[in-house]
């Protein structure tokens, strides 16, 4: 099949279109590289002058495959982060070895959860009395950034306090 220069170019992106397309943070799109999920189809170059170019074809057909945009945060990045936070009490990381991760935000009996499976990934909300929940709300997540914004929503009304905003933080810089 011959191509011409308008065909080419539509199909040939840059890494940061890359990531738009399978809809991954620069972070979790690194992963992914790192893990050979994705393959540049050129590169050039290295370090921070290195330049990665992928074929639009090919990611559309891993996302739709593999639709990685799932678990939002990897399961190293749930570790850094749970390093963090070692010793706080208003936030507590509970990893699972099955993959089933948590992040616990906590104020007295206001609780928001995100949990990561490599399913999905899931921001919870609900007080709880005794061992019952009332007023649950779950959203389910895609990017970090829907992640952060809705941790930061429920951390306007019901959440204030130093250690919630620090991690929340944490997220936004570590992982946007």
């Amino acid at each position: 099949m011959t191509y011409s220069k308008l065909d080419i170019k539509e199909q040939i992106v840059t890494r940061r279109e890359a990531e738009q397309i399978v809809g991954l943070s620069s972070v979790a799109f690194q992963y992914h590289l790192r893990q050979k999920n994705i393959v540049p189809f050129k590169e050039n170059g290295a370090g921070k002058g290195k330049v990665q170019l992928f074929w639009r074809e090919d990611l559309k057909k891993i996302s739709e495959v593999d639709n990685m945009k799932k678990a939002v945060l990897t399961d190293e990045q749930v570790q850094e982060l749970a390093k963090k936070c070692e010793g706080m009490e208003d936030v507590k990381i509970y990893k699972d070895v099955r993959g089933n991760d948590r992040i616990q935000f906590r104020n007295e009996n206001f609780f928001v959860e995100t949990r990561i499976t490599a399913d999905s990934t899931e921001v919870k909300a609900y007080t709880q009395v005794n061992t019952s929940e009332f007023g649950t709300e779950e959203t389910n997540v895609t990017t970090v950034e829907e992640l952060y914004k809705t941790v930061r929503n429920y951390e306007k009304y019901f959440l204030t306090g130093g250690e919630v905003t620090r991690t929340m933080l944490w997220i936004k810089q570590m992982f946007m």
